[in-house]
């Protein structure tokens, strides 16, 4: 991507999330990208190809961020639990947005969950990845690393909902980052326990 493109893209983000979808338009995008309306149409179509192009960007700076740091640990548990942080980290650092990210959300309807779809299938492949990984150097015992990853994928996606959403279900939890976070890596530990190779109990 061109830094034009992506200069575009950046400030086009920013924009989605604090009017919202419906009330963004091409004239906006191309206003908040110090650009004349038509010019933006020589990079984009239309405001969905748009929205889809930061979506791309956001996961693209996802998985860049998790592999350079998935990188400075050697062992597959290690590197699990790496994910975790930098994970959290991001949300810690995007936290300020919680209320626009939620409105934006709401407002895509039925596109929500293609745009958590996304998301979550690149996470899901980072994570059984390093199943895959543990398994080849026999860290782990072998078991069908796409199962763990579901697991694994399940269990953060209900936590980093329950505190967007300022609500647990289970009753005794709260909706904390440093409680979810503390919860998250010890359910890893946990499930590790069945598939670590001469796992002291």
């Amino acid at each position: 991507m061109d830094d034009k493109k992506k200069h575009i893209v950046l400030a086009a983000r920013d924009l989605f999330l604090s009017v919202g979808f419906a009330s963004t338009s091409m004239e906006d995008a191309a206003k908040v990208a110090g650009m004349g309306k038509a010019s933006i149409y020589h990079y984009f179509s239309s405001k969905e190809e748009l929205f889809n192009e930061i979506l791309t960007v956001e996961i693209e700076e996802m998985e860049a961020e998790m592999l350079a740091e998935l990188k400075k640990v050697k062992s597959a548990e290690e590197k699990l639990h790496t994910f975790l942080k930098t994970k959290f980290s991001r949300i810690r650092n995007r936290y300020h947005q919680m209320e626009s990210t939620l409105n934006l959300w709401k407002e895509l309807g039925d596109q929500y969950h293609h745009v958590m779809m996304r998301f979550g299938q690149k996470e899901a492949e980072i994570i059984a990845s390093i199943f895959v990984s543990g398994m080849t150097t026999g860290e782990f015992r072998q078991v069908d690393p796409l199962k763990l990853s579901a697991m694994m994928m399940t269990y953060f996606w209900g936590m980093q909902y329950s505190v967007y959403r300022q609500s647990c279900i289970d009753g005794f939890t709260k909706p904390d980052l440093d409680v979810a976070e503390t919860n998250s890596h010890f359910f890893t530990d946990i499930m590790l326990t069945g598939i670590i190779q001469n796992k002291k109990q």
